[in-house]
């Protein structure tokens, strides 16, 4: 069992957002090439923004993620640019949620109109 936490602690891996400008509608078609590259844990497309889609991978080495970015994502023919956010360090805030900095609680529902098709993970009333 020691080992396994030694091997897990020499595993370390690093963590990058990828924001992701499509051409227009090109979106699933974008995402489910993207889906297939091993160092994408998350995607979420976007409404509002430059970007259309934003990416979590997680990566081994500085290699991996720029292979993920060049290879995986900027090969695709609907990609039209990318922007490459790493983070250098995690930061836990236990009252993000619950109400504290204007953030509804996980309990409140967001309110949207009917047929708007949006399903967001935080949103003020």
């Amino acid at each position: 069992m020691e080992m396994e936490k030694n091997e897990t602690k020499s595993k370390k891996r690093g963590l990058a957002y990828v924001f992701v400008k499509t051409e227009v509608g090109q979106e699933e078609r974008v995402l489910n090439q993207i889906k297939k590259a091993s160092c994408v844990n998350e995607a979420h497309i976007l409404l509002g923004g430059y970007y259309d889609i934003l990416l979590k991978v997680t990566y081994g080495n500085p290699k991996e993620l720029k292979d993920t970015v060049v290879f995986d994502i900027r090969t695709n023919k609907y990609v039209e640019s990318t922007l490459t956010l790493i983070a250098l360090k995690r930061v836990n805030y236990p009252d993000l949620t619950g109400g504290a900095l204007g953030f509804p609680a996980p309990s409140q529902e967001a309110s949207f109109p009917q047929g708007a098709g949006v399903t967001p993970a935080l949103t003020s009333r």
